[in-house]
C-alpha cells in the first residue's frame, strides 16, 4: 500500500519554539485525526517524519528533526521514569545519526539505573565528542554526586562556570554537593547566586531553605520554604522542612499543624512520623504521641531516634512495663540512660489536678489569673503568657513529685502550656528540673548538670539553649547578682539568670546565704533552694 503524505503548514514561530519544521509531514490517516482534535500528537509527528525520512526526499532536512523528536520523547520517558522506554527512544535515534546527543541521554539512563560507572564513561564521550555542550557536564557532576564524589562534581560545575556563569544550573548542582558535604553556608551562596542570574528559576527556594535550617537562619528558611510551596515546588520536603524552622523559630503548634496536613494528604514517611512524636512529646499531647508511635511501629519504623522517643512516650502513659522492655533490648547507652530514668520512675502512680495548681497563681499576676478560666475549659491560650510567678508551679510539682522523671516533666510540660502557651516555658520548666534531677538522683555538680542537660533543651527551644550554653561557654557573659533582683519577664530571661546562678553558685560553701545577700525574690531563692537541697523546706526570708 503506497505512503501518503500530507505537508500541514505550520506558524513559523511556533514551529521554531517546537523545533518543527514550517511544512510538517503528517501521514493522510493521521490527517483527519489532528483536524478534528487541533492537536499534535508526538507519535503523529514521529509517524510522519519517519516516514519523510523513508522517501528519501530532503533527508538531511527533516533527519535533525526526527533525530530531536526521537531525544525529546526520551526526555520524556526519563522525566516519568520509564527508563525501558527512554532506552527505545535513544536507540531508535542512534540508528539514524550517531552524535554527542547518544551517549548523553544514555548516560542519564544508566545513572538512573544505578549503573554509575557506565554512567561515567558515556558522559565523558559525549563531553569529547562536543566540549561546549554543558549539560553533558552538569549530568556528569550529577553522576558524580550519585558516586559520593563530591569533590569530582564540584569541579565539574567549576568548569561549566569558566565556560558560561549565566548556566544557573551548575550552581545548583554545585550548592548540592556543598550541602552534601555539611558546607551548608556555600550551598546558600550558590543557591542565591543561581536565583539572582535566573528570578524565575524552578526548585531553588526550597533548596535555599533547607541550606538556612542547616545554618539556623530559621527566618530565611520559613520565607523561602514558603514562596517554594506556593509555587508547588519541593515537594512534601519542602513543607516537611518548613514544619522543623517553625518547631526550631518556636511556633511550634504552626509546625504540628504542617505535619498533620502532610499525614492527612497521605505522606506517611519516617521523618514525618518521627517529627510527629517529636513535637506531640514537646507540647505534652502523650495520648495523640501514642497514636503517632503505634503507626511508627507499624511503619516498622528502626531509627535510634524514634524507639527513644518511644520509650519516653510509654513512660508518659504509664506503660512503664512496656518501655522497659524496649530498653532491655537495647544496650546502647542512651538506651541505659532511659532504664536509670524507668528506674526512678518506678511505680509512682500519684496524678496532679491543674486546677488546683491554678488556686496557687490566682493572686500572683492579673494576666495569669485570666488564664484560669480557660485552664478550666481545657483551653491553650492563643497568645504566649509568661510571669515570674509561675515558677511558683515549679516548686510545688518537684515538691509533689521528686525525682520521679516521667511524672514529674509530664506535669510539669502540661503545666506551662496550660498556663503560658509557650515553648519556651516548657524549656525552662525542664531546664531547672533536669538540672535538679541531675543532682538529686545522680550526683552531679551544679556546672557538670547544667552542661550535660543544654543539649536537650535545644530540642525543645533553640533559643533557650542557645542562649545557656552562651552562658556555660563564657560564666561572664551574664551577671547573677546584677540580674538578682530583676524580675523575669520572659523564659528566656529565666533561663538566663538560673544558668549563671548555677555556675556562681558552685562550690561555693553557703550559697543560700550568699544568695540572700544578693537581694534575689523570693521566688527565685525558693528555686533554686528547692534545685540545690534535695528535701527543701521552703521558708520566708
Amino acid at each position: 500500500m503506497k505512503t501518503v503524505i500530507i505537508y500541514l503548514p505550520l506558524d513559523p514561530d511556533k514551529a521554531k519554539m517546537a523545533n518543527l519544521p514550517i511544512k510538517l509531514p503528517i501521514l493522510a490517516e493521521d490527517f483527519e485525526k489532528v483536524v478534528s482534535k487541533n492537536e499534535l500528537p508526538s507519535d503523529v509527528i514521529l509517524r510522519g517524519l519517519e516516514a519523510q525520512v523513508k522517501t528519501g526526499k530532503k533527508v538531511d532536512y527533516y533527519l535533525s528533526y526526527l533525530v530531536y523528536i526521537l531525544y525529546d520523547r526520551s526526555r520524556y520517558e526519563m522525566n516519568h521514569r520509564n527508563f525501558d522506554k527512554a532506552r527505545e527512544y535513544v536507540k531508535k535515534a542512534v540508528s539514524y545519526r550517531k552524535d554527542y546527543r547518544y551517549p548523553f541521554h544514555l548516560g542519564i539512563i544508566e545513572r538512573e539505573n544505578g549503573k554509575l560507572e557506565a554512567s561515567e564513561i558515556l558522559l565523558k564521550e559525549s563531553i569529547t565528542m562536543n566540549e561546549n555542550f554543558l549539560p553533558a557536564r552538569l549530568e556528569l557532576a550529577r553522576t558524580f554526586m550519585a558516586k559520593n564524589e563530591l569533590e569530582d562534581s564540584i569541579e565539574e560545575c567549576r568548569k561549566i562556570m569558566e565556560i558560561d556563569p549565566n548556566f544557573t544550573l551548575s550552581y545548583i548542582v554545585m550548592g548540592d554537593a556543598y550541602l552534601r558535604i555539611g558546607q551548608a553556608k556555600s550551598a546558600l551562596m550558590l543557591y542565591q547566586k543561581a536565583l539572582s542570574v535566573d528570578p524565575n528559576l524552578l526548585s531553588v527556594h526550597w533548596r535555599i531553605g533547607v541550606a538556612a535550617n542547616m545554618l539556623q537562619k530559621f527566618s530565611l528558611a520559613q520565607r523561602e520554604l514558603k514562596a517554594s510551596i506556593s509555587k508547588n515546588e519541593g515537594g512534601w520536603q519542602a513543607k516537611y522542612n518548613l514544619s522543623y524552622s517553625l518547631y526550631r523559630s518556636g511556633k511550634i503548634f504552626d509546625a504540628l499543624k504542617v505535619l498533620k496536613e502532610l499525614l492527612r494528604d497521605g505522606i506517611e514517611t519516617p521523618e514525618i512520623v518521627m517529627e510527629m512524636v517529636i513535637i506531640q512529646k514537646l507540647l505534652g499531647l502523650y495520648e495523640e504521641a501514642l497514636e503517632s508511635v503505634k503507626l511508627g511501629e507499624s511503619m516498622h519504623i528502626m531509627e535510634k531516634g524514634f524507639t527513644l522517643a518511644s520509650i519516653d512516650i510509654y513512660a508518659f502513659n504509664a506503660m512503664t512495663d512496656k518501655a522497659a522492655s524496649i530498653c532491655t533490648e537495647n544496650q546502647d547507652p542512651d538506651f541505659v540512660s532511659r532504664k536509670d530514668l524507668l528506674r526512678l520512675e518506678g511505680n509512682w502512680k500519684v496524678n496532679v489536678d491543674i486546677q488546683r495548681l491554678a488556686k496557687l497563681l490566682s493572686s500572683k499576676s492579673t494576666e495569669l489569673s485570666n488564664r484560669l478560666g480557660d485552664v478550666e475549659n481545657g483551653i491553650v491560650p492563643g497568645e504566649e503568657v509568661f510571669d515570674e510567678s509561675l515558677l511558683i508551679l515549679f516548686n510545688e510539682i518537684v515538691k509533689i513529685h521528686g525525682t520521679h522523671p516521667y511524672s514529674a516533666e509530664k506535669t510539669l510540660t502540661q503545666s506551662a502550656m496550660a498556663f503560658s502557651g509557650s515553648i519556651e516555658s516548657v524549656a525552662l520548666f525542664l531546664l531547672l528540673y533536669r538540672v535538679y534531677l541531675r543532682i538529686n538522683a545522680f550526683g552531679s555538680s551544679m556546672k557538670d548538670a547544667i552542661e550535660s542537660v543544654v543539649p536537650s533543651i535545644s530540642d525543645i527551644s533553640w533559643k533557650i539553649g542557645k542562649s545557656v550554653a552562651q552562658i556555660v561557654d563564657d560564666e561572664k557573659r551574664y551577671d547573677m547578682e546584677e540580674n538578682a533582683s530583676k524580675k523575669i519577664r520572659c523564659p528566656a530571661d529565666g533561663s538566663n539568670f538560673f544558668a549563671s546562678a548555677f555556675l556562681t553558685l558552685e562550690g561555693h560553701p553557703n550559697p543560700l546565704a550568699f544568695l540572700k545577700s544578693t537581694g534575689v525574690s523570693q521566688i527565685k531563692f525558693e528555686v533554686l533552694r528547692t534545685i540545690i537541697l534535695s528535701q527543701p523546706s521552703f521558708q520566708e526570708f
